[in-house]
């Protein structure tokens, strides 16, 4: 395994009136603190893209100024990590986690994922409909990708990870979900999966949709209708070439394995479970990629 770095520090910090990466703290500049981060982490190598001493030029975009570290990456890299200067707190314990759960394998890519503190609230039309407990919600550290996705209702909307701002919202479907919801919360109970160039978005059993990055359906499938307590949930998971989707519940339980590119059914298993909310999750074990899923009766593999 050999884990090369990028600190992107090419920004010009138009709203903050200067570049954030000169920034000193405690005496250093903050894409200084970025570097010794991944290079005590484990990085071995790292390479700073911005005007900063020793660095190289980067792009107008985030991801120009990444491909450009990319393309200087020594022969025999397996694993990359981006880190941004102006965010100099991550610790070199957290960069070794990093590449810890990178070296087990059975993922493409590995985002830190620390607890929501602060007072969340969700809003509809200017009116609070809901608070979600502290602790149940994740924000995304680097290294991470440029759009953070989100699902609603019948929505799949894509915002700008350090501004928030909309980037592209699409309507999946405009039907009413099959099962009701538990009072705490509404139906927007799944989480979306992506790889990098596809998202996977599931609505239970009114079905699973990819789209690409740019908004744009690339393919769905509908899904048996399911007969829940308190409404359906569980997210897609990813593993290898398939998106997983579990579907336990009252009547005939199955897990399903769709082609992740195409949609195309690569196998569908039936299950002896009940109702169950879980996320099917894949681990590689001996070289062999497996998905374990906990349920009622059976945790299985």
């Amino acid at each position: 395994m050999n884990v090369f770095g990028i600190v992107v520090a090419a920004g010009s910090g138009e709203r903050f009136g200067r570049p954030k990466a000169d920034v000193e703290l405690v005496g250093r500049p903050l894409w200084r603190w970025a570097v010794d981060a991944l290079e005590s982490g484990g990085c071995d190598g790292v390479v700073v893209v911005g005007e900063v001493p020793g660095g190289i030029t980067g792009g107008a975009r985030r991801r120009d100024s990444v491909a450009a570290g990319l393309a200087i990456a020594p022969e025999g890299v397996t694993h990359v990590l981006v880190h941004d200067a102006a965010r100099p707190l991550a610790s070199a314990d957290l960069v070794g986690r990093v590449i810890d759960r990178l070296a087990i394998g059975g993922t493409d890519a590995v985002v830190p994922g620390p607890a929501v503190r602060d007072t969340l609230k969700h809003v509809e039309d200017g009116v609070v409909t809901n608070r979600p407990l502290a602790g149940t919600r994740r924000r995304g550290k680097t290294p991470e990708e440029d759009v953070v996705l989100l699902q609603s209702r019948s929505r799949l909307t894509a915002n700008d990870p350090h501004t928030g701002k909309l980037l592209w919202e699409e309507t999946v479907c405009q039907v009413k979900p099959h099962q009701g919801h538990h009072g705490d919360h509404g139906f927007a109970s799944f989480t979306p999966v992506t790889d990098g160039e596809l998202v996977w978005a599931a609505y239970g059993s009114r079905g699973i949709y990819c789209y690409d990055l740019d908004g744009n359906k690339v393919w769905s499938k509908e899904l048996p209708q399911m007969s829940t307590m308190f409404g359906e949930g569980g997210s897609p998971s990813l593993a290898g070439n398939a998106i997983i989707v579990l579907q336990d519940q009252r009547g005939e339980s199955f897990i399903f394995a769709f082609e992740k590119k195409t949609g195309e059914l690569l196998w569908k298993k039936p299950r002896d479970e009940e109702t169950s909310h879980a996320t099917p999750m894949p681990v590689t074990v001996d070289g062999k990629l497996q998905v374990i899923v906990s349920a009622t009766n059976f945790v299985r593999s």
